[in-house]
Formats: structure tokens, sequence, C-alpha cells
């Protein structure tokens, strides 16, 4: 036998990646359906039919679902997901629900002698002499099947998930219900009514009532694969309203879309006292959206995923976009002009001497830190970029010295995220800063180039040693980056001459 040549060359393989996957700016949608379990409150669903699969075909959620995958008209991608975040505003109950059942009521009314275990509450319980004989349909059987249980659980059938549901009396965080197992005597049913962990049952925990920053919290601590949020029902506690608005400022990662059917907004004489008109120059993070109906709110919600960040000059804006079977609520001039004052989106009936156009109008934030929707998105979507960027050169480097050559690689790192960026039309050139813009930057920079290279390559990036402590810490580089995004042209106002 040779000896292995491993022995004099070892080679070991190894790969460079491509990197993680990048934010998807996909919406979610506040929904106090009990479906989604209290201890893991958010379901992201991939198309209308999943949403109504679940939620049933009658269900607001998949009414909500529909308009939201509709998209907007002429998009260049259609949304990829949707996320139910589930509302926990009063104390919740646990929960069993079965995996589906494909055992019809025939032979389910065989079981005469039917035994399993389960557990609510922290008292365990042993069901035996279950007889399912005298059932006459599904929801009969759950019923039967909660009476042996004890006055502790009720029992339904769900025809749209074929499952059967048993839920807790008792309501909050204490409230609690196991996966059922087998019974010590008679016929083992916990298999056959799919009770099971093995059989694919789903279980839900008890909750208290959580304050609206809490159950946001607990939604991203599942998932935070979203850019933009919204409600499955108008809000109209301003409370409420002001509660959703402050979390997105202070997460600053979201964009909450309030939306209302207040006619009041519509009318400068009324509008002082609605919500919108309160939201208005206090929050930075959320668009006040005028509508009669769901549908718009769900393709507010959809503009963002629609946009195609990989694409050209991909970036949007929601004004001017239009979506199917979305209708304009706004006909009048001082209807628009209400509306305009106070920062509210509507959909509005525009109209040229011989022809007419339905399209969203303004699309801005209720407040000019970001200015408009898609300033905030893009700015999302950027910082996520650059965050996984830095996170996967982390991971590829043994380390990055505070020298020339660790600043170089995280230069590196931030290259392919602004190239994105200039790409997509996050990041633009050629724009006219004011002597006042350029005043504030050259005290804040102190550079000679910032505002030449912000001119003519978009961006300006500074990478500087820190002081010797923070390097003892190992803290971060002296860091800045500016970036000039030139906006986009949502109104035209033409002098014509003619020179005779």
């Amino acid at each position: 036998m040779a000896i292995n040549a491993r022995l004099l060359v070892d080679i070991t393989s190894r790969t460079i990646t491509g990197g993680s996957a990048d934010l998807v700016t996909n919406g979610m949608v506040l929904t106090t359906s009990d479906l989604i379990p209290a201890d893991k409150p958010a379901l992201e669903v991939t198309s209308a039919t999943m949403a109504s699969n679940f939620f049933g075909d009658d269900s607001l959620e998949a009414r909500f679902a529909l308009q939201y995958f509709i998209g907007l008209t002429n998009q260049q991608k259609a949304p990829e997901s949707l996320v139910f975040g589930r509302l926990i505003a009063e104390p919740a109950q646990a929960w069993l629900r079965s995996a589906t059942i494909d055992t019809d009521l025939v032979d389910l009314k065989k079981i005469t002698d039917g035994a399993f275990s389960i557990t609510v509450g922290g008292s365990t319980i042993n069901v035996t002499e279950l007889d399912l004989s005298s059932a006459t349909s599904l929801s009969h059987v759950a019923q039967l099947v909660a009476t042996k249980i004890g006055d502790t659980v009720t029992g339904e059938y769900n025809a749209n998930l074929k499952a059967f549901i048993f839920k807790t009396v008792a309501t909050g965080a204490d409230a609690s219900i196991s996966f059922a197992t087998a019974g010590d005597s008679g016929k083992d049913t916990a298999t056959t009514l799919g009770l099971t962990l093995d059989a694919g049952a789903v279980r839900s925990s008890g909750a208290d009532a959580m304050t609206p920053a809490k159950n946001l919290d607990a939604i991203t601590a599942v998932t935070a694969n979203w850019t933009q949020f919204t409600t499955l029902t108008e809000v109209t506690d301003e409370t409420l309203a002001k509660a959703y608005s402050a979390w997105a400022d202070v997460y600053d990662d979201a964009v909450y879309v309030f939306w209302s059917s207040d006619t009041k907004m519509a009318n400068v004489l009324t509008q002082e006292n609605t919500i919108a008109a309160k939201l208005y120059g206090n929050y930075n993070c959320t668009i006040s959206v005028y509508t009669q109906s769901v549908e718009t709110a769900a393709t507010v919600l959809a503009y963002p995923a629609t946009i195609k960040w990989d694409a050209v000059q991909g970036i949007k804006v929601l004004f001017g976009k239009a979506a199917s079977g979305i209708p304009a609520i706004v006909t009048s001039e001082e209807e628009a002009q209400a509306l305009t004052k106070i920062g509210v989106t509507y959909v509005g009936l525009f109209a040229t001497r011989n022809a007419e156009f339905t399209f969203a109008n303004n699309g801005a934030l209720t407040s000019k830190m970001y200015g408009f929707y898609d300033v905030l998105i893009a700015q999302i979507w950027f910082k996520a970029k650059c965050q996984r960027a830095c996170m996967d050169g982390f991971a590829s480097v043994n380390r990055v010295p505070y020298n020339t050559q660790g600043f170089t690689m995280i230069r590196a790192w931030l290259a392919d995220p602004i190239a994105a960026a200039k790409k997509v039309g996050v990041i633009d050139t050629g724009l006219r800063l004011s002597n006042a813009q350029k005043a504030q930057i050259l005290q804040e920079t102190r550079s000679d180039t910032v505002i030449s290279d912000l001119e003519n390559n978009g961006y300006w990036l500074m990478i500087e040693s820190p002081e010797a402590n923070v390097r003892a810490q190992r803290g971060s580089p002296t860091m800045n980056l500016l970036i000039t995004y030139a906006g986009s042209v949502q109104k035209i106002e033409l002098p014509i001459t003619c020179v005779l």
C-alpha cells in the first residue's frame, strides 16, 4: 500500500460565496385572527391562494391578499410575499389545532372506546371511553371530544383548514394546552384525530394582551423580512395610530401605512381634528392614505414590493401609479388641495381636455425628515444592503486591521451596495446642491472633495482611524457616507410664449 500523497501535499478546499440574501421589501398586515399562534405571531404567504386556503375564501385576509398580490399596473416585478402579523390586544386563549383530517365522518363514528391523554392548564386529563358513534358532523365530533376533555376547553371544526381546534376557556399567559398522546387504555385516538406532534398538530400558547410596540416587536422576532405595515381594519383610535407611528419611528426600518375613510380629511374646514392631521408633522415613518376600502391600503402596502431592486432605474414613486380594481376617491380640486395640506395620499381622477387618468397622488410621509415614501423605502433597502455586505465581509476574512489595508477592505465591502444603489436609482449623480446644503456638508465633513464627489459620483465615503481607546476596545472606525437622491418630478408648470 502506497503512502497517501496528503502526507506531503495536503490541499484544503473552500469557496468564496456570493454573500447572503438581500432584504425583500415585503408588506406586513396586522390581523386579529387567532388562527396564527400567539407565541409565533407572524405568518408569511406567497400567494393570494395561500391566504385563502388558510383564512378562508370569504375572509377579509383573503380579500386583502388578493389585492396585494395584484400589485400595480405596469409593474416590473410582482410582490413576492405578504406577512400576516397577529394582533393580541386582549388576553388570548391557548389552542391545539389538529393536522389535516383526511378521515371521514363514517370512520370516526366507528370509534366507541377512544382514549388519549392531554394536559390543559397544567393538569393532565386522561380521556377514556370516547364514543363518537352519535356524531352527526365533524363539528359534532369536535364538541364530543371537548366534552370528554372537560369544561376547560371548547371544540370546533374548521372546514377551511380541515382541522379540529380545541381552545382553552382560560386566557392569558397562564393558559396552556399540550399535544395529545396515546391513552393508557382503549383505542388510541390521539393520532386518528391528528392531535399529536408527530401527526402534524399545531399548538398556540395563551398570551397576555400586548401593547402595540410589544406586539410589533413580537412579530419582528418571528420575521423581519418586511419593510412596511398596515392594519386589516381601519384604525379609528388616535392613540393607537400614534402608537404604530411611534414604533415605526423608533424601529426606523419600517413604514406605517395609516389608512382612513374619514371624509373630514378632505375638507379644510373639518380636517383639523382628524387622525391624519394629528399625525402630520409629528412622525417620520408614516404615510397617511384616504380611502373607503382596505383594497387601496393593500395597494399602497404592495408598492415597495413591486420595486425591482436589480433593474436599471428600478426605484419608483407611489405618485402616478394605479392598480386594477382601485377606483378614484377624489374628483374635485378642493378635496385634493385639502388632503395635500395635511400630507394625505389618495387615488384621484385627473382629466385633460380629452383624457382621464386615475392614479395615486402625493406619496408624502407625515414629516419632512424623509419627505416621501420612496425615499424612506430606498434608505431602508440601502441600509440593509450595506449591513449585509459588512456582515458577509466579517464572516469571510481573518481580520480587519485599523490601517489602510483594513479600511480598503471595508470600502470594497461597501462598493457593491453603492454600485447597486447607483444602478437602481437610489443614488443619483448630477444633483445640484444648494448653498445652504453645501455649507452644512462642508461644516460636518471638513473635506475639500465632498461637494465634487457628491455631484459627480453621487456619494462620498470617509473611513478614518479612530482614537486609540476606541481601537483598544475594537470599536468602529470613524466613518461617514453621504449619498444624493434626485427625487421625482410630481408637478409641471410650463409657461408657453408665442413669439410672432
